[in-house]
């Protein structure tokens, strides 16, 4: 897991690019998780992962461009957050975390 020292050095500009992928990766991982539910046909489940995919969008378009702790912030959650996602679909549990 990365800490926000990791982040520290980096350029504005590249900041936000991992950022920025950052969301990318955990809107996928969402997906991913998303797709399992319905074909476990646990809609429930499939709902919640497609509010939380559209939410991480939201959350990215609404941190600004120059707002470094932010974008790390959303940076160590997401990271956490595909962790949890990639167990949850190790052990073949597609049920949503709280959060």
């Amino acid at each position: 897991m990365s800490t926000r020292d990791d982040y520290a050095g980096l350029s504005d500009t590249v900041l936000y690019d991992v950022f920025y992928e950052a969301g990318t990766m955990v809107g996928g991982a969402l997906v991913a998780s998303w797709r399992r539910a319905e074909a476990a046909g646990d809609q429930v489940a499939a709902q919640q992962f497609r509010d939380e995919h559209f939410s991480v969008n939201h959350e990215r378009n609404a941190v600004a461009a120059r707002d470094r702790e932010g974008q790390i912030a959303w940076i160590l959650r997401w990271e956490a957050r595909r962790e949890e996602l990639r167990r949850a679909a190790d052990g073949d549990d597609t049920r949503p975390a709280s959060h």
